[in-house]
């Protein structure tokens, strides 16, 4: 062992937390310009939080209040919901809670519902309303009497303000869908273009995003409401994936574009919504939050289901339990999805040519190769590029098998 010795190597430790989680670690840089560190780092820090994946909606929850006197005045005002207004529910409990809350209705009579007697098929049924009829905006929660006949629903906004936003939303919806939808248009064209239009017009609200993980995303604060509606992204131009996916809802909706919202996770704990599209027999999954990217843009755009489920973690609030089997996205599927559909899918042994090329001709480049793309893979195409490209600016990443590569101020 004698042949052993000490050298001594600067290394500059980064502690780092995944955002939303509670796992942190630490990343390790040695061999760096003590000059130019502190700035490096600062752009690397600015280039993380562009690339930071966007989450965030909120929880209402139902509990059950021993407050019975409310039941004689439980019964419904008689709304109605015009037929050009479309229901997303797959029971007559469900349809029925979604046209009463579209209205506002805050004292739901369920004594016509005996299914309503068990708890888990109502809550169940109210989920689903409540997720796949966007234009039920802001509910707040729900209280089940104890003699189960009676649901007391809190809403954000008073019946008269939900209504007269429900009103501007409508009115942008189909002005948009005549703007970006065209008579002869397939269904896969449809969904492009409403991916298109909200990852153009919208901008995410990482301040609702920072208050609702302050009140563990079940409340924000007032100002931040409608950052979690289908308002906040078509009327305001800014709010979370709650806002991104329940917009994209009412715009497939018009579109006559079969499509629900789903919920879950993404990338460990942080609630997030999305869409599933139904493209010719299929479901398609499609998360326009985080297709807003400028460097992996449409990265989530008809991602296979197994290769998806990487980052989107369903749960089973969406739809009614039952019913959760028929929107299972496939697992193979990639010929809608966006890199294959644009020519920009390279198997390894070919990407990293594809790669220098648009490096020369653009100074950046952003092609896909396998999905399972691991941190040796990506290593072995690095190498590639950058003996070709021979340039000490070169830098990039990858995701989901989407490779990055970018030179530096060109």
């Amino acid at each position: 062992m004698s042949d052993l010795k000490a050298t001594k190597v600067d290394i500059v430790d980064i502690p780092y937390r995944i955002s939303g989680t509670g796992y942190t670690g630490h990343g390790r840089v040695q061999d760096y310009d003590k000059k130019t560190v502190k700035a490096d780092l600062k752009a690397l820090k600015a280039r993380q939080d562009q690339l930071a994946n966007k989450g965030g909606s909120k929880d209402a929850t139902v509990t059950t209040t021993s407050d019975d006197k409310s039941k004689d005045k439980a019964k419904s005002t008689g709304t109605e919901i015009s037929d050009e207004q479309k229901i997303t529910a797959n029971s007559a409990l469900s349809e029925y809670l979604a046209v009463t809350m579209m209205g506002g209705e805050t004292i739901i009579d369920l004594s016509d519902f005996p299914e309503a007697q068990s708890e888990e098929i109502l809550v169940d049924a109210w989920q689903e309303a409540t997720y796949q009829n966007p234009l039920i905006l802001g509910v707040d929660g729900a209280k089940i009497s104890t003699n189960g006949k009676t649901m007391l629903i809190s809403y954000e906004d008073s019946q008269a303000d939900m209504l007269k936003k429900q009103g501007e939303i409508k009115k942008e919806v189909s002005k948009v869908v005549k703007d970006i939808i065209k008579p002869d248009m397939t269904d896969l064209q449809k969904e492009y273009a409403i991916n298109a239009y909200l990852t153009k017009i919208a901008e995410y609200d990482d301040a609702a995003l920072e208050n609702a993980e302050k009140n563990n995303f079940k409340k924000v604060d007032e100002k931040f409401n409608d950052s979690f509606t289908p308002y906040g992204v078509l009327i305001n131009k800014v709010g979370v994936c709650a806002s991104y996916a329940s917009a994209f809802k009412l715009l497939a909706d018009e579109a006559k574009l079969d499509a629900i919202v789903v919920t879950g996770y993404l990338d460990g704990e942080v609630p997030h919504d999305w869409n599933k599209v139904k493209i010719g027999n299929e479901w398609a999954i499609v998360d326009a939050t985080n297709n807003d990217n400028d460097m992996v843009n449409n990265a989530l755009l008809n991602l296979p289901g197994k290769s998806a489920q990487k980052v989107l973690v369903e749960d089973d609030r969406y739809v009614i339990n039952s019913k959760l089997a028929t929107y299972k996205a496939s697992d193979t599927d990639t010929d809608k999805e966006f890199y294959h559909v644009e020519k920009k899918f390279y198997d390894q042994d070919k990407i990293a040519t594809e790669l220098i090329d648009l490096l020369n001709k653009n100074g950046k480049a952003a092609l896909r190769t396998t999905y399972e793309l691991d941190d040796a893979q990506f290593g072995v195409i690095g190498q590639k590029v950058a003996s070709s490209i021979q340039s000490d600016k070169l830098q990039g990443f990858y995701w989901i098998g989407v490779v990055y590569l970018t030179l530096e101020g060109k």
